[in-house]
């Protein structure tokens, strides 16, 4: 009968243990849960604006790579146009 106490009072502490520990835990997660909805809030603006950013960058380079095209043509014309001239 002695044994059985004993061995009871020993889960009872133990399940005080593994309480204790959950409760722990849970804080520790939570704690860690609100530290990443902050990071979150403090990173959303700048990933919008490096998201615009990188639109505004290829619409650059599309258009540079278009009036490169144009003049590219110019030259072209210029040189047809000086041969047509010549006659």
């Amino acid at each position: 009968m002695e044994d059985e106490a004993a061995d009871i009072e020993l889960l009872e502490q133990h399940l005080i243990k593994t309480s204790n520990i959950s409760q722990k835990m849970t804080s520790i997660l939570t704690s860690f849960d609100s530290r990443l909805i902050r990071l979150e809030k403090s990173i959303l603006p700048l990933h919008k604006s490096t998201q615009s950013l990188t639109k505004l960058a290829e619409n650059i380079e599309s258009t540079l790579q278009s009036i490169d095209r144009l003049a590219s043509d110019q030259e072209g014309v210029a040189v047809e146009e000086a041969l047509i001239l010549r006659g």
